[in-house]
């Protein structure tokens, strides 16, 4: 299933679904991030394996046969660079 920004770009596609263990419920879907994306993203590209990324739920626009997501690839972009200028 294909995971697509706001704008429309892809990012990747659903590789895993994180849950909370107490209620069930969908904390975080984990893509597999297309090549294109990896750098747009400010990604490095892993030798042996492919780049995954976990986007929080709270992102996630709607899924039908795609996951659509409130938030561009560049927008989600400064929200990556952001948290590892400012890990707290």
């Amino acid at each position: 299933m294909n995971v697509i920004g706001a704008n429309g770009r892809v990012f990747g596609t659903v590789d895993d679904v994180e849950l909370d263990a107490a209620t069930w419920r969908a904390t975080s879907l984990v893509a597999r991030v297309r090549s294109d994306a990896i750098t747009d993203l400010g990604l490095e590209k892993p030798f042996w394996s492919r780049a995954r990324l976990s986007i929080p739920i709270h992102h996630v626009s709607g899924a039908t046969n795609v996951v659509v997501l409130k938030t561009t690839l560049e927008e989600f972009a400064q929200l990556i660079a952001h948290a590892a200028a400012d890990p707290d």
